[in-house]
């Protein structure tokens, strides 16, 4: 995609790795070269402001030429929505040195996240003293984001002369499908990492994120089939099923008949969960989010099960740190950082991954979920059945009042909440690429990775993209 604004920006030296601050710099970290992008906020047909808005960009620039001398790039696009890229360093660094530096490799922060204009409310001196109504703040900050930014749209501009491929995780291959319908003559490879799939249907089989715990279940299901066909694991979680052993476990629990109940009541209210079972839950849903620790799952319900003297206190000692997906997206905004945008930072530095919770919320609420929205009902009976789950229930009713206040007010869901600032709400319109999938453009290729046990971005979407892509 293309604008008339020209643009306009510097290369600069900087550590690949990201650092928080110089005095966390790596001496020996990768030398790479980043940049600050003044890039149009608007596109034709999109808006008309001549406002830019800052893209902070990094990249490995190839050293050795190609056998064809033919030069490549890759670009690696972050997910979530609203995560900055550092997570994506390890496997850039790994595609430059596979293909021993004749690739140049690319990563951005998206805008909004990040090194970037990050889409963001920051305290200052207006903020009302004492009891604060934080959804009054949230649409305080809507209104004034809109002022400042009018629309917001991710349109990355690839650079000419070179082969480019691109690659997305997650929510990253919704934003690069976008990239395959512009159909870029130059982008000659997509590589589509856990899918979010393009097409929503009518059926209960569409990839919304208020269908996200109901979807968790596909992966649960296929994790207890695994175990089921497993000798050592059956033996140990027993008959008719290792499913059912974590169904007894949260019967127990439920009646507080199980003699860890008291122990892990008390982490449940550490953790503010609203039962033990739902504290079981997010904790399973942890572990089978890091491939690292599935093999901590089935010992964890047999402990659960037998709940010996030994099991309350290895749970006693057991700590759970919090998703920090669940935290600073729709599931908590108590902690909400109010009013202006910070200014442009023009660093390679960064702590932490450079979320956004306002531009989550605003791709999801404008994209991802589903209207008319499924109740609050729904949505806990949904994290019930799946056995793991994401959600908290206790803090669902937060989390509806949160959406209505970006939707202002303009769902069913929305009867008996107030209404708030004139002329707030945060959301943007589905465009004329929603709910299509893109072709595979001509002179292109596409690859599709998804996994069976990934509890996010389930296989079923991703068969879906590759049947529906033509």
């Amino acid at each position: 995609m293309s604008s008339s604004t020209p643009l306009q920006f510097n290369w600069y030296a900087c550590p690949f790795q990201t650092a928080e601050d110089g005095a966390h710099d790596d001496v020996n970290a990768t030398p790479a070269e980043c940049a600050d992008v003044a890039m149009p906020l608007c596109y034709p047909g999109v808006c008309t402001s001549t406002k830019t808005i800052n893209v902070f960009v990094k990249r490995l620039l190839a050293i050795n030429p190609p056998a064809d001398k033919q030069p490549r790039a890759m670009w690696m696009v972050q997910g979530g929505p609203g995560f900055g890229s550092p997570s994506l360093e390890p496997g850039l660094l790994d595609a430059y040195e596979a293909f021993n530096g004749t690739l140049s490799v690319y990563t951005i922060d998206h805008r909004g996240t990040g090194r970037s204009s990050i889409l963001n409310c920051t305290s200052n001196g207006d903020q009302p003293k004492g009891n604060l109504n934080q959804w009054q703040a949230l649409a305080k900050c809507h209104r004034q984001l809109k002022a400042l930014y009018a629309t917001v749209i991710q349109a990355p501009t690839l650079f000419n002369g070179t082969d480019v491929f691109v690659y997305g995780v997650s929510f990253g291959t919704y934003t690069v499908a976008r990239v395959m319908h512009l159909q870029p003559s130059n982008v000659k490879g997509y590589v589509l990492d856990s899918i979010q799939s393009e097409e929503f249907g009518t059926t209960n089989a569409a990839p919304y994120y208020s269908n996200w715990d109901r979807d968790v279940g596909d992966a649960v299901d296929q994790y207890f089939a695994h175990c089921d066909k497993d000798a050592f694991c059956a033996s140990k979680l027993g008959q008719p099923s290792s499913k059912q052993a974590l169904v007894d476990v949260y019967a127990a629990l439920d009646a507080k008949s199980s003699p860890c109940y008291d122990v892990l009541a008390a982490t449940a209210n550490a953790t503010n969960a609203a039962t033990p079972s739902e504290y079981v839950g997010s904790t399973l849903y942890t572990m089978l989010g890091d491939k690292s620790t599935w093999s901590l799952i089935a010992p964890f319900i047999f402990r659960l099960r037998r709940c010996s003297q030994d099991d309350v206190d290895m749970f006693g000692n057991v700590t759970t740190a919090p998703n920090a997906m669940m935290q600073t997206s729709m599931m908590s905004t108590s902690s909400l950082p109010l009013f202006v945008l910070p200014p442009n930072r023009g660093s390679a530095y960064l702590k932490d991954e450079g979320f956004s919770a306002i531009l989550y919320n605003l791709i999801v609420f404008s994209e991802l979920w589903e209207f008319p929205a499924p109740t609050l009902e729904t949505m806990a009976a949904a994290t019930t059945s799946a056995l793991f789950g994401l959600k908290n229930t206790k803090r669902l009713p937060d989390a509806f009042q949160e959406l209505c206040v970006y939707i202002q007010n303009n769902d069913p869901v929305c009867q008996g909440y107030p209404a708030y600032e004139s002329g707030a709400g945060f959301i943007y319109p589905r465009d004329k690429y929603w709910n299509k999938t893109a072709a595979v453009p001509p002179g292109a290729s596409v690859l599709l990775l998804s996994g069976l046990m990934d509890p996010a971005t389930p296989a079923k979407y991703a068969r879906d993209q590759f049947v529906n892509m033509k």
